[in-house]
């Protein structure tokens, strides 16, 4: 049985995503399609 592996690393702008077992490697680049803006109360 092969292990897999997946690690995300998440901004507001963009997602990493890494996938790998023992003899592949896929990175992947996801840009944000939303464009938010901070709506936080300011004091």
């Amino acid at each position: 049985m092969t292990t897999f592996h997946a690690v995300v690393w998440l901004d507001h702008q963009e997602a990493h995503v890494l996938m790998f077992d023992r003899e592949h490697v896929q990175a992947q680049r996801i840009k944000s399609r939303s464009h938010h803006k901070h709506q936080g109360k300011s004091t």
